[in-house]
C-alpha cells in the first residue's frame, strides 16, 4: 500500500515530466518543444484554434520557423525557440 507521502511524491514527480502549457480560454493542455514537433501534430493556441504542423521552413541552433495549415489549407510561419512549449492535441 502507498502511504499519502508517497502518493503525492509520485504525483509531483509525475507533474514535473509531464510538459504543460496554459493555454487561455482553453487551459492546461501537454505541450512539446517546439524543436520536436512532428509533421502532422495539432497544434493548440489560444481560443482553442487548432493548426496542423507541415514542416520547418528554416533551422537554426536556437530557433526554428514553423509552418502550419490551416483548416482551410492555407500555410503560415510562425518562429520559436527551439525549447519553447507549443500545445499538441
Amino acid at each position: 500500500m502507498i502511504s499519502a507521502s508517497e502518493g503525492n511524491a509520485s504525483t509531483a514527480l509525475q507533474a514535473m515530466t509531464t510538459a504543460t502549457v496554459q493555454i487561455q480560454s482553453v487551459g492546461r493542455c501537454k505541450g512539446k518543444p517546439a524543436g520536436q514537433l512532428q509533421v502532422g501534430d495539432v497544434t493548440i493556441w489560444n481560443f482553442g484554434y487548432t493548426h496542423t504542423f507541415v514542416g520547418f521552413a528554416k533551422e537554426t541552433k536556437a530557433q526554428v520557423i514553423a509552418q502550419f495549415a490551416n483548416k482551410d489549407g492555407s500555410i503560415w510561419e510562425k518562429r520559436m525557440g527551439k525549447d519553447r512549449l507549443v500545445a499538441v492535441a
